[in-house]
C-alpha cells in the first residue's frame, strides 16, 4: 500500500497517467525508465526509454551535489550484490534474502553501506540519457537508483529521517514534465547494463 503524507501529488500523477493511457490525452504517463547503460573511462552513461518518455526529456533537479546525494549508486565490490537483505549492524556476515536470482545467500560484508554502494554525481547528457562521474571508483559492477542505504535515508538526502517529512518528488532524476524516474538496479557486465529479469535494459 502507498501512504504518502501529501496525497495530492500522487492523485495528480494517477489522473495524468489515466488521461494519457486510457483517454488518449497527449501527456506523459510515466517518468524515465532505464533502457541501458555503458561505461567509458570515468563516465557511466545511463539511457532511458525514449518511446516511454514521449515528448518529455530527462531532467536532473538540484540535490546535495557536495555530498554526491544524487540517489544514484554504483557497486564497487562484486561479491556484495544483493537485492534485499536482513538488517545488519555492520559487523559479521549479512543475510541476503534475494541475490538477484531469488536465492538466499550469506555475504561477508555490509551490502547497504555507502562504502559498498557509493553515490555519484549526475548530469543530463542528452534528451534521454544522463552521465555519472565515476572518477576514483575503480571497476564498477552494478548501478542502482533510489534505493535505501545505511547512511542515506532515501531521496531526502543525508538528513535524519526523523527531521521532517520527505516531500514528494525529492529524487533529482525526473522527466521534463516532473514525473519521477522509476527506481532501478542493474548489473554491469563488460561495460554494459544487465537488468534483473523480467526487466530488460540492454539497449
Amino acid at each position: 500500500p502507498i501512504h504518502p503524507r501529501d496525497k495530492k501529488p500522487l492523485g495528480i500523477r494517477l489522473a495524468q497517467a489515466c488521461y494519457g493511457s486510457v483517454y488518449g490525452g497527449d501527456v506523459a504517463v510515466r517518468g524515465p525508465v532505464i533502457s541501458g547503460c555503458s561505461v567509458e573511462g570515468n563516465k557511466l552513461t545511463i539511457t532511458f526509454n525514449s518511446t516511454l518518455l514521449g515528448k518529455d526529456k530527462v531532467a536532473v533537479t538540484d540535490y546535495q551535489r557536495q555530498n554526491k546525494a544524487s540517489s544514484l549508486q554504483v557497486l564497487t565490490n562484486s561479491s556484495l550484490f544483493c537485492m534485499q537483505s536482513l538488517k545488519n549492524n555492520g559487523k559479521g556476515p549479512t543475510t541476503c534474502i534475494d541475490n538477484g536470482e531469488g536465492k538466499e545467500v550469506t555475504l561477508n560484508g555490509n551490502v547497504e553501506s555507502l562504502k559498498t554502494w557509493p553515490m555519484v554525481n549526475i548530469d543530463v547528457a542528452n534528451s534521454n540519457s544522463i552521465v555519472a562521474d565515476i572518477t576514483g571508483m575503480g571497476e564498477i559492477f552494478a548501478v542502482r537508483y533510489a534505493f535505501w542505504a545505511k547512511e542515506y535515508h532515501g531521496c531526502c538526502g543525508l538528513n535524519d529521517p526523523t527531521s521532517g517529512p520527505c516531500l514528494p518528488a525529492s529524487c533529482p532524476l525526473k522527466s521534463s514534465s516532473g514525473l519521477p524516474a522509476n527506481p532501478f538496479i542493474a548489473h554491469i557486465v563488460n561495460g554494459k547494463c544487465k537488468c534483473i529479469p523480467p526487466q530488460v535494459c540492454d539497449e
